[in-house]
């Protein structure tokens, strides 16, 4: 049995008597993190923190993809820094709530889709599911793929998809452990091992577990975010070319970089 608990941007169901939520990004077909999307996430994340019973929850994207990522028209420097305070906000949040977190990728995940599937602690994708970090291509970095990645995936690996914005199928991906599972059915496979793994577990011990398992990982996150948050607002937007990179993407033309 089902309860829906929020519905807006973000649709959340409790499963299993609030084993488990389905949060589900809900504004296809691109299901864009914008201002709006994280703030609701920022509201269903506070609520997911004093929620008793819960032991994990299940990110979904509505439609056929996860997420393109963030709002070009966020990102230009009138909104850049805002925005993006307002993105790190919701992830060191995220990281303050100890419930096993599940991403379940489908279709597109790229840019704020890929940092938010790989805060979680595993992710599923279906095998033909595409990942990447574009933001580069607008002059731009992703800050918290800058700081997770080379916790999650490696310091080479990391810089790979950061510095290159190349974009890999699901099974390209778990080759380099940006996804922990390519498979069939990736929602219907993540469900089963909730079910399987956690729903009978006490929610006050397994949220202690999985402080104990983050301390360090959280620790170094949270350091790196504040140093990523300066690194983005003083350093790149001021720049030409962050913002020129942005007005290209929205005016549909070429960069014309002046590299500074």
């Amino acid at each position: 049995m089902q309860e829906t608990l929020f519905d807006s941007a973000v649709r959340v169901e409790s499963w299993d008597g609030g084993a488990f939520w389905r949060v589900v990004l809900n504004r296809p077909p691109e299901n864009r993190l914008d201002d709006t999307m994280v703030r609701d996430l920022t509201e269903v994340f506070r609520a997911a923190a004093s929620a008793p019973g819960l032991r994990a929850t299940l990110l979904v994207g509505a439609g056929a993809h996860f997420s393109l990522g963030a709002d070009p028209r966020e990102l230009l420097p009138e909104r850049g820094a805002e925005s993006l305070r307002a993105w790190l906000t919701l992830i060191r949040l995220i990281l303050d709530v100890p419930v096993f977190r599940i991403a379940v990728v489908t279709g597109e995940c790229k840019g704020r889709g890929l940092e938010l599937a790989r805060i979680c602690n595993r992710v599923y994708g279906a095998p033909d599911a595409m990942l990447g970090l574009p933001e580069i291509a607008m002059g731009l970095f992703p800050p918290v793929a800058a700081v997770v990645l080379p916790e999650r995936i490696g310091r080479g690996a990391a810089a790979e998809l950061c510095a290159t914005g190349y974009v890999k199928n699901a099974r390209e991906a778990s080759w380099m452990h940006l996804v922990d599972h390519a498979v069939e059915n990736p929602e219907a496979f993540a469900i089963t091992e909730v079910r399987h793994f956690l729903s009978n577990l006490s929610a006050s011990s397994l949220r202690l577990a999985l402080r104990a398992v983050d301390l360090g990982f959280r620790s170094r996150v949270l350091a790196g975010l504040e140093q990523v948050e300066a690194l983005y607002v003083d350093g790149l937007l001021p720049t030409h070319d962050a913002q020129e990179g942005v007005r290209a993407v929205l005016e549909q033309r070429e960069p014309r970089w002046q590299h500074g």
